[in-house]
């Protein structure tokens, strides 16, 4: 199984530590645009805080997060930018993402019911990656 993870996603998961099996299993293939690390690492005091990490288990955790997760180069989606931006004019941080999922059409891993109404965009919730991991 292959997925774009949104940032949301690993973030929440992070702080709350409530999908880390999902994040981790070797079932599940994750990719992102290459910002999504630059987003982690913004949001660090605010993980660390809430999920009690130490900087070092942090840091461990960041590199493990780099070997899981394929970081994308803008170029490999550049062309679907402008199809993700149409679709997304009031939350462009998110086009990236959308952007990336469209490009290699794969479903785009979100908490966000919002983007199941997005066509031709393909989303799956966090609940609908467990039942397909309980199948594997």
């Amino acid at each position: 199984m292959k997925y774009v993870v949104d940032a949301n996603i690993v973030l929440s998961g992070l702080k709350a530590g409530n999908i880390t099996e999902l994040l981790l299993s070797p079932h599940i293939e994750l990719i992102a645009p290459d910002l999504f690390f630059t987003e982690l690492e913004n949001n660090r005091a605010e993980i660390q805080r809430k999920s009690s990490f130490s900087p070092q288990e942090f840091n461990l955790l960041t590199e493990t997060l780099k070997q899981k997760i394929q970081a994308i180069p803008f170029e490999a989606f550049r062309s679907t930018f402008h199809l993700a931006e149409k679709l997304l004019c009031d939350h462009p941080k998110d086009i990236p993402y959308v952007a990336l999922a469209l490009q290699f059409n794969i479903p785009f891993w979100t908490y966000e019911e919002r983007f199941k109404r997005m066509n031709p965009l393909v989303v799956i919730t966090t609940k609908e990656v467990r039942k397909k991991l309980q199948r594997e």
